[in-house]
């Protein structure tokens, strides 16, 4: 298995896609486990991470805050203006994340609760039509419930926008600590707005996941993005083996050390310090298993399984999307079956994937970026 050269300067890290697919998949094993109460599963196959694959949601930050920061830098330094740059970014972005959103909402309702065409529920369209829904806690997982996630996105990718002339030319280190303190203030104020409220346990959840109470994740990708503007993988010098092994133990330990640090209190969030503190310790592992796989050189002949893993993380988006509507379908015909609940809803969420994926993401993205295009001449 041959590898690329690296003479020629990189500005694409397929690597990241097999993050992608881990996380997308991570994320549907957790509600399936969730939604049928299959305690046994991480237990009885030692895939204990399955039971905590909602810290997958944690890794796509993390994942979105590097891909957008990167995405900023380079459009920096083709625009002098931020109107042009503005207008190329929302056209992408609103390509690659609204039209299957939309789609996915609207099959939810069809066929999982057709009782949110009622005109009581107008404020939950409204609400996730303009992705506010995640500010109040009666719309914030109403319409295929983890749609939660791309209101904060949304909201990330418009406070990177606004920002972007700050940050793009600010150290690494300096994003990273600005975006940690600011989310550490903003769940501490989060924290203490729940507790006026009377709220217990869990049901500050959706105080505390907002934008930008999650900055520390989405600032440790934008702060990876700027050290790699700053230090080209080409300008690296030394051997390619030692690079690895650094990268990759310090990535290990990283993650060993946020664990250690949930697993002191896995309760969460009946653990205020939990709440406000903990979240960066995995943004902090995340970030270094991400720079990781972005210093991996590309793959010349890769083989069969992993262009198989990279295929699952061009369809991750529509993974997501379409795994609640799958597992919700499906629940009610497979009780006492948890194996075959699992088998079941797997296929065919990949299948709703990929087809959306050939139809109608791929057709949409490539007309967003000729859009795009024409907003940046104009």
């Amino acid at each position: 298995m041959s590898l690329e050269s690296s003479a020629v300067t990189r500005t694409y890290f397929p690597h990241v896609n097999l993050l992608r697919a881990f996380a997308a998949l991570s994320v549907f094993v957790y509600h399936v486990i969730e939604h049928y109460g299959w305690s046994g599963f991480p237990i009885d196959y030692g895939l204990i991470w399955f039971r905590m694959g909602w810290m997958s949601v944690d890794l796509f930050f993390v994942i979105s805050g590097f891909v957008i920061g990167w995405s900023l830098i380079q459009l920096h330094g083709r625009h002098t203006r931020l109107k042009p740059l503005s207008g190329e970014f929302l056209w992408r972005r609103a390509g690659r994340i609204i039209p299957l959103y939309l789609l996915t909402m609207l099959v939810f309702a069809l066929l999982v609760e057709p009782r949110l065409f009622s005109v009581h529920h107008i404020v939950n369209w409204l609400a996730h039509f303009t992705f506010t829904h995640p500010f109040h806690p009666q719309t914030f997982g109403s319409i295929n419930g983890i749609n939660w996630t791309i209101g904060v996105e949304v909201h990330f990718y418009l406070f990177a926008l606004i920002t972007s002339p700050w940050w793009v030319r600010r150290n690494p280190l300096t994003v990273l600590l600005t975006g940690i303190l600011i989310a550490w203030l903003m769940r501490y104020g989060a924290v203490i707005t729940g507790e006026k409220m009377g709220l217990v346990a869990g049901q500050i959840f959706p105080l505390a996941i907002q934008m930008p109470m999650m900055l520390d994740e989405f600032a440790a990708g934008m702060a990876l993005a700027l050290l790699i503007k700053r230090f080209p993988l080409e300008s690296w010098r030394g051997s390619k083996m030692v690079q690895g092994l650094l990268l990759g133990g310090l990535s290990l330990a990283l993650l060993v050390i946020a664990m250690k640090l949930y697993w002191m209190d896995a309760e969460y969030w009946s653990n205020p310090n939990m709440v406000i503190f903990w979240r960066s310790s995995i943004a902090i592992a995340f970030a270094s298993l991400l720079a990781f796989f972005i210093w991996l050189p590309p793959l010349k002949n890769p083989p069969m399984l992993y262009r198989g893993l990279y295929y699952l993380g061009d369809i991750s988006y529509g993974i997501y999307l379409w795994h609640v509507i799958v597992i919700e379908l499906f629940k009610p015909h497979l009780i006492g079956q948890p194996s075959l609940y699992l088998l079941a809803t797997m296929p065919v969420t990949l299948l709703l994937a990929a087809a959306s994926w050939h139809w109608l993401e791929k057709p949409l993205i490539k007309w967003s970026k000729a859009r795009s295009l024409t907003s940046r001449n104009s």
